[in-house]
């Protein structure tokens, strides 16, 4: 019967009389005689050596080849120091200051690191990307730190998180100077299937990485009057135009008392034509999401069992931009269909085969709910004809749907298609039991349709 042996070989500092941990790079040999090489990188310090066996067969043999190899201290205009803070005194690699700039390092040793430069001008966005093509080190993960002139803030991105590749963004109100220290690191599994760190000498298919930094201006932003306010949401006053600012890149919220039985108007304008985001709703209920790339108008009716409503603003690119809002009656001639109200099971609308009933959205939050008698494994087809073709395609967040898809999923109609053609949007459904099936349409925007049921 074989026995298998195991050496345990460790190479570390003395600090203080103990091991350094942090400086310790261990693996275990087997019986196979194959060679293992373990390579490590200090600076100024005395290397010591730890061989234990792991098995009890006696009398193990082993043979040491010990190599020295000596770093150039700043090649390239690189450096070997970990203090990210001492920046002031550490060489650049290369000062950025065109719109476009683009370099590539590559990593001999564990502790190599290059520091680039980055003039910032105020309110300049700052794009940066670094990326690695070659996986030969699978265990190699690159970082960057940032740091810059006015503060001591520093954010550090691994690529192991995002397959090699690191995005990211900066903005300043003033004048900067920005800082990034590149550097690479290595993780492996201790004995206890831990992830610890491990210094070394790259030797062989060095690793390569680019980094890719772009600068693009945006019209300067001030903090609107409401900014040091602490409220949750601010109370909004109706027929006033309030100009704002989403400065900090966080959301703006406010509240307002509305009518029931009025219709009201909620326009939102980007100012910088930067795309945004309001969520307009009903306090106690979930948002409704509207995109806005320029100006935007929402005529809405409230809720009848709420009058008070809230919206939020954000931006979608998270940068600062200024926007204005209005909140405001409706005074414009539109109407409703005749079917109104529509808007839920007890008022819904009965769709008769091959009968067709003109609807409209309107307002914006309108919603029209109907109903539909199926007989058991019924099939049929609810056709929603917009007119013209450009109108058609002008609403792609007109839907169809069940009435009872997240509220009572054991009545859920069951949609198999949905086909556009020419001006007509057809979807059809399966409603397994004989019962009462309800639909429900929908759109963010104000539209006219006519309807028509099919079997």
């Amino acid at each position: 019967m074989s026995t298998e042996c195991y050496l345990d070989v460790q190479t570390y500092l003395i600090k203080d009389g103990l091991p350094d941990t942090l400086n310790l790079e261990q693996y275990s040999v087997g019986s196979n005689g194959l060679e293992r090489q373990l390579l490590a990188a200090f600076k100024n310090s005395k290397l010591y050596l730890t061989i234990v066996s792991r098995s009890s067969f006696s009398n193990q043999k082993y043979s040491i080849l010990l190599k020295r190899y000596t770093l150039e201290p700043s090649p390239g205009n690189s450096f070997l120091d970990t203090n990210l803070l001492a920046f002031y005194n550490t060489p650049i690699k290369s000062i950025f200051t065109g719109t476009v700039s683009v370099d590539s390092v590559v990593f001999d040793n564990i502790e190599r690191k290059y520091l680039y430069a980055i003039p910032v001008d105020s309110f300049q966005k700052i794009s940066m990307d670094i990326d690695c093509d070659d996986r030969t080190y699978s265990n190699l993960f690159f970082y960057f730190a940032v740091l810059s002139i006015s503060e001591d803030s520093v954010l550090i991105v691994d690529s192991a998180d995002n397959d090699w590749l690191n995005k990211w963004t900066y903005w300043r109100e003033y004048t900067d100077s920005l800082y990034i220290s590149v550097g690479v690191d290595y993780l492996l599994m201790d004995s206890f299937g831990q992830l610890c760190k491990r210094y070394g000498i790259l030797k062989n298919n060095l690793p390569q990485i680019t980094i890719h930094v772009t600068k693009n201006s945006f019209p300067p932003v001030k903090k609107d009057p409401f900014y040091d306010d602490t409220s949750a949401m601010i109370f909004l006053e109706q027929d006033m135009l309030y100009q704002l600012s989403l400065y900090d890149e966080l959301s703006d919220t406010f509240y307002y008392t509305v009518n029931p039985d009025s219709l009201y108007l909620l326009t939102i304008t980007s100012v910088d034509s930067l795309p945004l985001q309001a969520n307009l709703a009903p306090a106690s209920s979930d948002f409704n999401q509207l995109d806005i790339s320029g100006k935007k108008e929402l005529v809405f009716r409230p809720v009848e069992s709420s009058t008070a409503f809230c919206v939020e603003i954000k931006s979608k690119i998270a940068f600062p931009t200024n926007y204005t809002m209005n909140l405001g009656r409706y005074k414009g001639n539109d109407t409703a269909d005749l079917f109104e109200p529509d808007d839920d099971v007890k008022t819904a609308s009965v769709l008769y085969p091959d009968s067709t009933d003109a609807h409209t959205i309107f307002p914006q939050n309108d919603v029209d709910v109907y109903k539909v008698n199926c007989m058991g494994n019924d099939t049929f087809c609810i056709s929603i004809d917009f007119g013209d073709s450009t109108i058609l395609n002008a609403h792609n967040n007109f839907k169809v749907s069940s009435y009872y898809c997240f509220t009572q999923p054991e009545m859920k109609i069951h949609q198999l298609y949905c086909v556009d053609s020419v001006s007509i949007r057809r979807y059809t459904f399966y409603r397994e039991v004989a019962d009462t099936a309800v639909l429900i349409a929908e759109d963010k925007e104000i539209v006219n349709y006519s309807i028509i049921l099919t079997r």
